[in-house]
């Protein structure tokens, strides 16, 4: 995730969102894989003109939009498979990772929508400790935790993420958090005060996990093992 200056945000519910359409059967059924391994093994890239992406702090892939075609729509699904410490874990502290699917995170200096899901596993007298925490975020814009009473997520969940918005307003952008397994939803629409400063161009999507920065270091990273994004696309 990303951090800077605060702009102010306003909040619809996602009940009443008029999302963008959906792409056309055709299209949905060319959605592809992405497989994303703890660092040191290897990462796949599986989106058709998709480049791997292996910056200092995520990994994933990333497709760009081609020939000037706007990416206004993104969407993915993985499912929260159990993490690992890492060794020589120490106890107290709080190993952490975070799964998520955005738009214009590549290639855009000024703005980015993503939403996703956090880990935060921490090893502990009785045991290990793990969290599940679904967030979004409108950077520069801090990111904003999901209540679980709001948007509840557990092991083993399936949950596809949906980025969306329309280029004719791009100060506005939408994403609904779907948890396929216990057919639950979140979304909103987030519309940025200063229309002429942070909009989305649609230049990139993004199938990320990243080790985020908390107080301007990295956190602990945990062993997320795999993550596989399936069904990804975007358009």
């Amino acid at each position: 995730m990303w951090f800077l200056l605060l702009i102010s945000i306003f909040l619809q519910s996602v009940h009443g969102v008029e999302y963008p359409p959906r792409p056309s059967e055709v299209q949905l059924a060319q959605l592809q894989t992405v497989t994303i391994s703890q660092p040191g093994k290897n990462h796949q890239r599986a989106v058709d003109n998709s480049e791997q992406s292996n910056q200092d702090s995520w990994a994933g892939a990333v497709i760009n939009n081609q020939k000037g075609e706007q990416i206004t729509w993104a969407t993915g699904s993985f499912v929260l498979a159990a993490p690992s410490l890492p060794p020589n874990a120490q106890s107290g502290i709080s190993y952490k990772a975070s799964i998520w699917v955005g738009i214009d995170g590549a290639n855009n200096a000024s703005t980015l929508l993503q939403a996703g899901v956090s880990i935060e596993l921490e090893k502990t007298d009785k045991g290990e400790s793990l969290r599940w925490i679904p967030w979004y975020e409108w950077f520069p814009e801090p990111a904003i935790n999901i209540e679980l009473r709001e948007f509840a997520v557990k092991g083993n969940d399936t949950v596809r993420i949906t980025i969306a918005f329309n280029p004719s307003t791009p100060s506005v952008g939408s994403f609904l958090l779907e948890n396929l397994s216990s057919k639950t939803q979140y979304g909103l629409t987030l519309t940025a005060s200063d229309a002429s400063k942070y909009k989305l161009i649609g230049a990139s999507a993004e199938w990320i996990v990243e080790d985020f920065v908390i107080n301007g270091k990295p956190a602990p990273f945990v062993d997320f093992n795999t993550i596989v994004f399936t069904n990804s696309a975007g358009y």
